[in-house]
């Protein structure tokens, strides 16, 4: 076997999946800020500064082509109108305290869960420390994250468009079986803001209910809701932070986007989901029992990314209940809050198996307490399992290569009669079949497997900070070297193996190792391992089949 029997099959499906994703998977445009379209989750440029005068005009328009064109019940037109009327006012990203900091007596409450420990305060009353208990070696491992301490950045306060207060007071602090609730209360200027938390116990959500009660009926309230970007306080290596929303016409799709893309200026309508993740956790709002989210825009402040949802201006006491989910980005976490969210996962079209690969993955890293070596154990078991189509593709290729000596010798001993050549062929054609390109394909069943486990190892939480012998964290590249150097090795010896050129062995195992250098220590065990396994399986594939020759 050829080290290109391996390779152009995972060339062809990587290259497909390029092309489904580049082609087929388009994020969605900025619809011109005059459109009238209320898709929710649409994105709009930023309305612009308006007199009075041009933003009653462009009102009463909005108003006149909503009636005229969209066929709706009084309670849907009034809702449609309102978000309407404040889609047409520019983005409010600045926040006016009414309090110094000085002013507060911070209380700080510890909220434990199964997965988390949390910290909320009563400064902002908002999400102060987040840390989270991550099984690694059959171990607990803390990982804490880094939340903003600057008053504009704190996760999960409420601003208003006017005076925002700072200082709360905690009213309530329940525990119950499967949650624990806290309640907080803060006045401005006569405006009373009531925030209750629910955290769940057995989960990573987290459900806010925000009470608003104006002052005046004829002064409109607008709250917003803060959400940082998620950070560890321990940097990861090539991190990535994106925004991650959903649209009404797909709403089942999580569409992600980086600060590159121009987030950062306009906005999304209504979003069913709306927030920001990195390489391994995310932070979203998910559910929006009320109709609070009108608006949904990113801000970039000091380098780090702000998700804001705005909410409907309101002149009455009002209610809005909204379930987040801050937590890791594994699979069965997220499903357990919400099926949607397993979309943020990166598995490619193979994510189906990907998952289960990765599950099986999990289940024996349990039994045997180290995940390098539940890596190795799993490759060489996919391996044994695929055994029998591995040896019948090389049983195949033997005799293809027969077939190929016996063609030759025909087309030399018939070189001067092309009938006789063509009567012959057909002969060995009946006898041996013809072969070809079909003889691969029991070695070609197994490559969706490593594909989709190369994939889920590419993008698992599972590996951040697993160590495996000097190792001390196999989501990062090998610090010493060792494993792309191996993995050199083992291409070598399988050019060898294979008969190969040694020029294409030592160009291979060049090309290989280089990406592997910068590769996680996780993904290249895998890779390596996969080809060692090879090795030793097509030698004793040579060994068994000089022995049938022998005898």
């Amino acid at each position: 076997m050829k080290i290109q029997d391996f390779v152009v099959p995972l060339l062809i499906a990587v290259g497909v999946t390029y092309l489904v994703q580049r082609f087929l998977v388009k994020s969605p445009g900025v619809a011109d800020r005059g459109s009238v379209s209320m898709i929710r989750g649409e994105r709009f440029a930023e309305p612009e500064e308006l007199s009075e005068q041009e933003f009653q005009q462009r009102i009463q328009l909005s108003e006149q082509e909503l009636q005229q064109r969209i066929q709706l019940s009084e309670q849907e037109l009034q809702q449609r109108i309102r978000r309407q009327r404040q889609a047409a006012k520019p983005l409010k990203r600045e926040i006016d305290f009414l309090d110094e900091p000085s002013s507060c007596e911070a209380e700080r409450t510890v909220v434990e869960t199964d997965y988390a420990r949390l910290v909320f305060s009563s400064e902002g009353a908002a999400l102060d420390e987040l840390e989270f208990n991550e099984s690694s070696g059959g171990t607990s491992v803390p990982i804490a994250m880094l939340l903003p301490q600057e008053r504009e950045q704190r996760c999960m306060l409420v601003a208003l468009d006017e005076k925002t207060p700072y200082c709360y007071e905690l009213l309530e602090n329940k525990s119950l079986d499967d949650r624990h609730e806290l309640t907080y209360r803060a006045r401005s200027d006569g405006n009373k803001i009531t925030k209750k938390f629910t955290v769940y116990r057995h989960d990573h959500r987290i459900d806010l209910d925000v009470t608003l009660d104006p002052r005046s009926a004829s002064q409109p309230l607008v709250p917003r809701i803060v959400l940082p970007q998620p950070s560890t306080v321990e940097p990861l290596v090539r991190d990535v932070v994106r925004a991650v929303f959903i649209t009404e016409t797909e709403p089942n799709k999580i569409v992600k986007q980086t600060k590159q893309q121009g987030i950062t200026s306009g906005y999304w309508q209504a979003p069913g989901l709306f927030g920001l993740e990195n390489k391994y956790f995310l932070y979203s709002v998910i559910g929006d029992t009320n109709d609070f989210l009108q608006r949904g825009y990113y801000s970039e402040v000091d380098g780090q990314l702000i998700a804001t949802l705005e909410g409907p201006d309101t002149t009455k006491e009002e209610t809005w209940h909204l379930s987040f989910y801050c937590g890791p980005k594994e699979h069965h976490a997220l499903e357990v809050v919400d099926p949607r969210l397993t979309g943020v996962l990166e598995y490619g079209f193979l994510a189906p198996l990907s998952s289960r690969m990765l599950m099986v993955l999990k289940l024996i890293n349990q039994q045997i307490g180290n995940f390098g070596w539940a890596i190795i154990l799993f490759t060489i078991l996919i391996k044994l399992l695929f055994l029998p189509f591995t040896w019948r593709s090389y049983k195949n290729l033997k005799k293809q290569e027969e077939l190929q000596r016996k063609r030759a010798y025909l087309a030399k001993k018939y070189r001067h009669d092309r009938d006789a050549m063509a009567r012959e062929e057909l002969d060995l054609f009946k006898k041996h079949g013809l072969g070809g390109m079909f003889g691969c394909l029991p070695m070609l069943s197994l490559v969706p497997f490593l594909v989709a486990l190369n994939w889920a190892l590419g993008n698992a939480i599972e590996l951040y900070r697993a160590p495996f012998l000097w190792i001390s964290d196999l989501s990062l590249p090998d610090p010493y070297y060792i494993l792309p150097i191996v993995l050199a090795i083992v291409i070598i010896l399988q050019g060898i193996v294979a008969a190969q050129q040694r020029v294409i062995s030592y160009v291979s195992a060049l090309l290989f190792s280089a990406f592997a250098a910068s590769m996680s220590a996780g993904l290249t065990l895998f890779i390596g391992m996969n080809i060692a396994v090879t090795v030793a399986e097509r030698m004793l594939q040579q060994q068994f089949a000089s022995r049938a020759e022998y005898d």
